[in-house]
């Protein structure tokens, strides 16, 4: 038995794998990520088939595979645990390199809070309070709707890649917006994510808002953090019900292809690619999102205050199973492949719903921070550039227009790394805009 212990453990360890592969992708995710875990599946069935017939082997030839498994495992784990030091290490680094030239800059402190920190400390002083939560994050929970927006009317606390937090007040909607444009006729409507809803910096810097100062015109941002290309155009469908000369829609390079992946395989978003007429009336039902949003934020601030020492020990806990199921390897090793059929169909969709509501549609490509970092495949960007152009969508290439004319387009970054675009970015970015939609 001592002989076979080695055998048996492989087994049970390939088989409890399968089990918990199963288990995420039918129980936790109700077969919503299936494809996702079919690859790991498929894996991990030929994992067990391969420790079954270790039995069958002569023993010379077994203690060779087991020392062949075990220094492969260990191999692994190894590069798993410096990936992960030197990630941390350099998050770490990062942080002490911003701090100082932030101090420099501006003879201010560069603010190392937590958002729980900054959330705890502002509501001292305003109950009405609430942060942005994506809606990957949220409707993992909560699976009877998809939400695309925030707490309205709130005091909302943002991100920080600055030095400092960016806070707005929320419209009756939950999402960026003055209040009051919702009582307009909007000449402008803005889709996109985070990029256009002007994450990480204060209001005043953000697109939409200089768009709005600079073509004195009523405008309304339905963009919101985690909204890929699907949501936003459900956002359209279930938000905006007047006329609007001009459609802008922000395309960031970055990540909406991965978002729209994720988002095809959610139930409810694939509703209104296959029916027109599908809707959740999300509209008249913000009073009890907004009850739903902070029982949800306050029970999880709750629980975290309630257990200061687990907290540690969680994060521990987080921190070895995240390194057991190799985070940080597997994102060298599988390629998504990139949903570009389907995004086409999207953009057919939203050119339709422009010609319907007679707007004039922008197509706004934002380039990320990886392309002026190192080599880049410019296949995808030249693919959709040609696809809109042939949709007969007006095409704004910020990355050629703006990103490509500055001698160092890093510059246009939060201290030069990775993240959303800086103050003078996003002012670019905006007047660029403003150059070739103002007439």
């Amino acid at each position: 038995m001592r002989k076979n212990f080695l055998n048996f453990f492989w087994l049970f360890a390939t088989l409890f794998i399968f089990s918990y592969l199963i288990y995420r992708s039918e129980f936790i995710w109700d077969g919503e990520r299936r494809l996702y875990y079919f690859n790991y599946i498929i894996i991990s069935f030929f994992l067990i088939f391969f420790s079954i017939m270790i039995f069958f082997l002569n023993n010379k030839i077994r203690q060779y595979v087991n020392i062949i498994l075990i220094s492969s495992i260990f191999s692994i784990y190894l590069f798993e645990c410096f990936f992960f030091v030197k990630k941390n290490f350099l998050n770490q680094s990062e942080i002490t390199t911003k701090a100082k030239i932030f101090k420099e800059k501006t003879g201010e402190m560069y603010d190392i809070r937590s958002k729980l920190e900054v959330y705890e400390d502002l509501k001292i002083n305003n109950n009405n309070l609430s942060v942005t939560v994506g809606p990957q994050q949220f409707n993992i929970l909560e699976k009877k709707y998809f939400l695309l927006s925030g707490v309205s009317k709130s005091k909302t606390i943002n991100c920080n890649e600055n030095g400092y937090y960016s806070i707005y007040e929320s419209d009756r909607y939950g999402f960026n917006n003055p209040d009051y444009e919702w009582d307009n006729n909007p000449d402008i409507l803005i889709i996109g994510d985070s990029f256009s809803f002007g994450a990480c910096v204060h209001n005043k810097d953000s697109i939409a808002f200089l768009l709005r100062k600079n073509l004195k015109k009523s405008l309304i941002n339905l963009s919101y953090p985690g909204l890929g290309p699907l949501t936003q155009y459900v956002s359209l469908r279930e938000y905006f019900t007047k006329k609007t000369k001009k459609i802008i829609w922000f395309f960031y390079e970055g990540n909406d292809l991965l978002d729209l992946k994720r988002e095809l395989k959610n139930k409810i978003l694939m509703s209104y690619l296959n029916d027109i007429n599908f809707t959740q009336d999300l509209r008249n039902k913000q009073t009890f999102f907004n009850d739903l949003y902070n029982k949800k934020m306050q029970e999880e601030f709750d629980e975290i205050n309630n257990q200061k020492n687990f907290k540690k020990k969680n994060h521990l806990f987080k921190t070895i199973i995240n390194i057991v199921k190799l985070n940080n390897l597997r994102t060298f090793f599988i390629e998504d492949e990139l949903p570009l059929n389907k995004f086409l169909e999207i953009v057919k969709k939203v050119k339709l719903f422009s010609i319907k509501n007679e707007s004039e549609l922008y197509f706004v490509y934002l380039p990320e921070y990886k392309r002026f970092k190192n080599s880049y495949d410019n296949t995808n960007y030249q693919f959709i550039k040609r696809k809109i152009n042939e949709f007969g969508i007006n095409f704004i290439d910020i990355n050629k227009n703006v990103f490509e004319e500055m001698k160092n387009p890093l510059s246009l970054f939060p201290f030069e790394k990775n993240g959303h675009y800086n103050v003078v970015g996003y002012n670019k970015v905006s007047e660029e805009i403003y150059r070739l939609i103002k007439k």
